[in-house]
């Protein structure tokens, strides 16, 4: 499982409960996701050490990027407060003599330790990614095809700041079909290197990538990559209406799309739901320009069309 997850894994987890609960504060709201993330499967990859029972010590919490806009008090007062649409409590807090551990009441599906259960001793799969990964200049994975273990490797040189595009390029097969570059510092030189690279690529994750993600970019990429049919653009608040008409006429295919955080009018929004004739899901969590009438309204064509809708009101 990729990043690109994050708080997009974790929607659909919870969209119930974001649809039948009062919805608190925008910055409430997304705390309430990224600790669901973090505590239910996002802690390891992270780099955070789980204890046993799925507890994670508050203060390597707060170490995690993800988190860098809240405060400790903040996230712990989510962590005492929040309920599910049932009311029962989504989150744990146990107090130690020295530390305080966290952890996600349910849900909780970890990735595979690192390590060989006791030891320090790390796996097989695991010292390999790190070996290709620390002497990345001596590879050339053009004929790798796992998505799976490129992501992954991916992730690990994110997390350590050295994903650099000489890397990307370094990593990136013809045959890939998954790419999560969320939280990346990405260039318009990131974007050629994707159409040359990846010209088959059918999921794309640009989550938070930074204000060069724009719509020259965006047409970039989807003039190029006609076969996405996954779009995350989650904060890349340069992207205008403008970026929606090229994807109606260039990704026909597109089911899903993230473009939370993202200013854009109601009127753009419709259009584009009205011309997706294979859209399915649709994110517009946070979009301060739409009105809770605008989303009634985009909540209403999108049920018409059996399209999966997600914003922060409540209907």
């Amino acid at each position: 499982m990729t990043e690109s997850t994050t708080e997009e894994q974790v929607t659909s987890d919870d969209q119930s409960e974001v649809s039948a609960q009062k919805i608190p504060p925008i910055k409430d709201l997304r705390l309430g996701k990224r600790l669901a993330y973090l505590l239910r499967y996002g802690a390891e990859k992270e780099g955070l050490q789980v204890k046993e029972g799925g507890f994670v010590d508050i203060n390597d919490l707060m170490t995690v990027p993800l988190l860098r806009h809240h405060q400790k008090q903040e996230v712990l007062r989510e962590v005492r407060e929040s309920t599910s649409y049932r009311g029962n409590k989504r989150f744990e807090e146990r107090p130690e003599k020295d530390r305080t551990l966290v952890r996600a009441l349910y849900g909780r599906r970890f990735e595979r330790n690192p390590y060989h259960d006791g030891t320090k001793v790390p796996r097989l799969l695991e010292a390999c990614m790190e070996f290709v990964c620390n002497n990345i200049k001596q590879f050339d994975l053009e004929a790798f095809q796992d998505d799976f273990i490129v992501n992954c490797m991916l992730h690990k040189l994110r997390r350590k700041r050295r994903l650099t595009n000489a890397v990307l390029r370094s990593l990136l097969s013809r045959s890939m079909d998954n790419l999560d570059l969320h939280d990346m510092y990405f260039t318009v030189a990131t974007a050629r290197i994707l159409v040359q690279k990846c010209p088959a690529l059918r999921k794309l994750s640009l989550r938070d990538a930074g204000y060069v993600v724009n719509d020259q970019v965006v047409t970039m990429l989807v003039k190029n990559l006609p076969n996405l049919i996954s779009l995350n653009l989650y904060g890349c608040k340069q992207v205008t209406q403008r970026s929606l008409q090229v994807m109606n006429k260039h990704i026909p295919l597109l089911q899903h799309l993230n473009i939370g955080v993202i200013p854009l009018p109601q009127d753009s929004l419709v259009d584009f739901v009205e011309k997706s004739s294979k859209l399915l899901h649709l994110d517009v969590t946070e979009n301060n320009l739409l009105t809770e009438e605008g989303a009634e309204l985009l909540a209403a064509i999108c049920l018409s069309r059996n399209i999966m809708f997600v914003s922060h009101f409540k209907f």
